[in-house]
């Protein structure tokens, strides 16, 4: 599911090749991928999570809506052009546009989740190996492209065998995403990515970051899978898992 560029193209635009080493630094930080042992993917399939048909207000919700993607959000949250850790701060920046990444950040400025309206990044990546366990699933109503699911996972990672900076070489981890059923049912076959498309020719990424886990108070590299189920009783959860189910393909 590549959607980049031929290379000429990327040489021919300096700032265009600068935005590729960002997304694939940033994909780097947020993979978990590798060779997989997930039974093929059926959507949806679980029994409502504990807690998540509890109400959330969203009455006073702000809507994203660029680039042919669109998803409802708190009102004291915010969604900032995407910045990392160790980027070149003297560069200028760059020029909005499909391809510019977002953060989207709570109302106590915590990153919590990382949108890609047009993912252009290598989908090649190989971290370790791991075993998933869907908690919750459920249908995306307004991607009709493709059939698209909201996904939370566990993951049990062993990187033992392609130790990752700043990981342990074992960890759990629990994330929050949307992806294709396509995508999702063979995971256990290639590297997986939380990609979908809500229209020919745009590829679309929509996850948590490590740190939405650590607003329940847990180690993002070590989360059990009873700490994750009992995160999904809480708010930070709840309202995360609205914002996922309200993403929508809008008028590009």
């Amino acid at each position: 599911m590549r959607n980049a560029p031929k290379p000429s193209t990327i040489s021919a635009h300096p700032p265009f090749r600068r935005r590729r080493l960002l997304l694939a630094a940033m994909a780097c930080a947020l993979l978990i991928g590798g060779p997989g042992t997930t039974p093929a993917f059926t959507a949806p399939g679980l029994a409502a999570a504990p807690g998540t048909s509890a109400p959330i207000d969203t009455s006073d919700w702000q809507t994203f809506d660029k680039y042919g993607i669109a998803f409802d959000y708190p009102a004291d949250w915010e969604i900032l052009p995407y910045t990392c850790d160790g980027c070149e701060v003297d560069d200028p920046p760059l020029p909005e546009d499909e391809y510019t990444p977002w953060n989207i950040v709570d109302e106590n400025g915590v990153r919590v989740a990382h949108v890609f309206p047009n993912f252009v990044g290598d989908t090649d990546g190989d971290t370790g190996l791991y075993k998933r366990t869907d908690l919750d699933t459920a249908a995306v109503e307004g991607i009709g492209y493709e059939p698209t699911s909201m996904v939370f996972e566990h993951v049990r990672i062993d990187y033992s065998q392609a130790p990752v900076a700043g990981t342990d070489r074992r960890a759990q981890q629990a994330r929050l995403m949307l992806s294709s059923d396509a995508n999702l049912a063979t995971r256990d076959k290639h590297p997986f990515l939380p990609v979908f498309q809500p229209r020919s020719g745009a590829t679309t990424w929509i996850q948590t970051t490590p740190e939405f886990m650590e607003t329940g108070g847990m180690d993002k590299n070590h989360v059990t899978k009873g700490k994750a189920r009992q995160f999904m009783d809480s708010e930070n959860y709840r309202t995360m898992r609205q914002v996922m189910l309200s993403v929508r393909a809008s008028t590009f």
